[in-house]
């Protein structure tokens, strides 16, 4: 079972709804979560029910003006349960059809205020307490550590203290992987020049006891300046529970 999420830094172009559609099929992607769409509520609707009719999907719209975060799943293979909508995190619950197992799945595309982010570290707290095998991916933009940030500006330490006060309490922490060390390049000349991890794939520490072949990879950036974090479930691993909620 293979899920990405993309931050694609708007997605109005038509060549870029071709791209994703490629990079879907030619990936065998099962869940796709994407970020940071930029694009109007009506528009989606469209984009979503011809270039990818052949998905289902979810867009937290109802949350946010813009709809900062689309999951797109193959019903074929998956089927997903949204559970909580957010502004800046879906929670979901995950069942692989080939092979029955599931677990619970969340989509962040973290605020750049730092204040805003509050509420999305108090969402995954709470999550935290409701689920078993748990896996969050997306764009939180802020680092945990300041060596996954290179540029001329200092870091405001006290965002990577929430950050990872907020790990410590809801049990997440990376997974290791593979591909692009920072997934974030501003693409801006030396002087202005940043780059960031701030694309992550966090797992529970039942995620990780469950599926000790999962693996992660943050792959190049392509028609974004995000890189898509892509984690791949070994079908064996995954665990056999019902969705309790």
């Amino acid at each position: 079972m293979i899920i990405f999420t993309w931050n694609i830094r708007g997605f109005n172009k038509p060549v870029k709804h071709s791209e994703v559609l490629h990079f879907l099929r030619d990936n065998k992607v099962d869940v796709l979560g994407l970020l940071e769409t930029r694009v109007k509520h009506n528009k989606a609707k469209m984009i979503l029910r011809t270039t990818f009719s052949r998905y289902n999907f979810c867009c937290n719209y109802n949350k946010h003006k813009n709809g900062r975060i689309w999951i797109l799943w193959n019903p074929i293979t998956t089927k997903v349960d949204i559970l909580e909508e957010h502004s800046q995190v879906v929670h979901c619950h995950v069942q692989h059809l080939p092979t029955g197992r599931n677990f619970f799945f969340s989509v962040i595309y973290g605020s750049n205020n730092a204040g805003k982010r509050t509420d999305l570290w108090n969402s995954l707290n709470h999550f935290a307490g409701k689920v078993d095998s748990w896996a969050a991916i997306g764009d939180f933009n802020v680092v945990r550590h300041p060596d996954e940030n290179i540029s001329n500006h200092p870091l405001i330490l006290s965002e990577l203290v929430d950050f990872n006060s907020c790990l410590r309490t809801s049990g997440l922490d990376d997974l290791t992987g593979s591909g692009c060390d920072f997934t974030w390049f501003n693409k801006q000349d030396a002087t202005t020049r940043v780059y960031s991890k701030l694309d992550r794939v966090l797992v529970n520490d039942r995620r990780l006891s469950s599926s000790p072949q999962t693996t992660a990879a943050f792959l190049a950036p392509g028609i974004s300046d995000h890189s898509p974090a892509m984690v791949y479930f070994h079908d064996d691993d995954l665990p056999k529970r019902g969705l309790n909620f």
